[in-house]
């Protein structure tokens, strides 16, 4: 509704013929501003050539194709995007515009050591390949940062937390050390990215555990807006596990 004046969306909801109810929740709903709001004039600028949501990001297309060639009987019709964003915490390049909330402490570090995010001192060092305050160009911090941060924690073989997205580093007693990456999907979790944490956690050699809220039908999203924020009647958990 960006761009639309408060008297006309009132107009078009009254000709809508929604009952007080809907009405409400249709009014809370427009007040989540889920998506940024839309450039109309770049977007109308090339209306005469046809372009695809992938045109402008070639690191995808690339990637896509490479992984057409190594796997072409395996490759899915249907590729969710949170395999794409596991991948791009593992290899730090999440893009800190399209999900800022990812790691909202990264420049402080927990006094109780619980939760150690990598300070800004830390990440703006490249440990052994010269110079000081060189900023690595990611928003995650790097493999070499987090090795300078130390134990924060012991919780029975868990160390301390590594960074974002519930990034953890594994340690018990002499083995060998795996990462471990934690999602929790907000609104429900379908099985082709349940599968995405299988698929990667056998590609780049981590532990991935996937997770999420029960499932947000158009039904519970209405009945959750018009009851309000108190509702806690959907605090069910359901996890699945990307451990190989």
């Amino acid at each position: 509704m960006d761009g639309c004046t408060e008297p006309f969306a009132d107009s078009l909801l009254k000709r809508a013929g929604l009952d007080s109810v809907m009405e409400y929740a249709v009014k809370k709903l427009l007040k989540l501003r889920l998506h940024q709001a839309h450039d109309v004039a770049s977007a109308t600028a090339s209306s005469n050539k046809q372009s695809h949501i992938y045109a402008k990001n070639k690191g995808i297309l690339k990637r896509n194709k490479e992984r057409a060639k190594k796997a072409p009987i395996r490759i899915s019709r249907f590729v969710p995007t949170l395999g794409q964003v596991i991948e791009d915490v593992e290899n730090n390049m999440v893009d800190e515009e399209a999900y800022p909330n990812v790691c909202p402490a990264r420049n402080s570090v927990a006094a109780s050591g619980r939760t150690a995010y990598a300070s800004a001192s830390v990440r703006g060092r490249a440990s052994g390949r010269g110079g000081e305050g060189r900023r690595g160009g990611s928003l995650s911090p790097g493999r070499s940062a987090f090795k300078s941060l130390g134990t924060a924690a012991n919780w029975g073989g868990w160390d301390s937390p590594r960074g974002i997205g519930g990034r953890y580093y594994h340690h018990q007693g002499g083995g060998s050390s795996k990462d471990t990456l934690i999602v929790c999907v907000l609104g429900g979790i379908t099985l082709p990215e349940i599968r995405q944490g299988f698929d990667i956690s056998s590609q780049l050699g981590i532990d991935v555990i996937i997770g999420g809220s029960v499932v947000l039908t158009a039904k519970r999203l209405v009945e959750a807006l018009v009851s309000g924020p108190d509702n806690n009647n959907d605090n069910e958990m359901v996890m699945a596990t990307g451990s190989v």
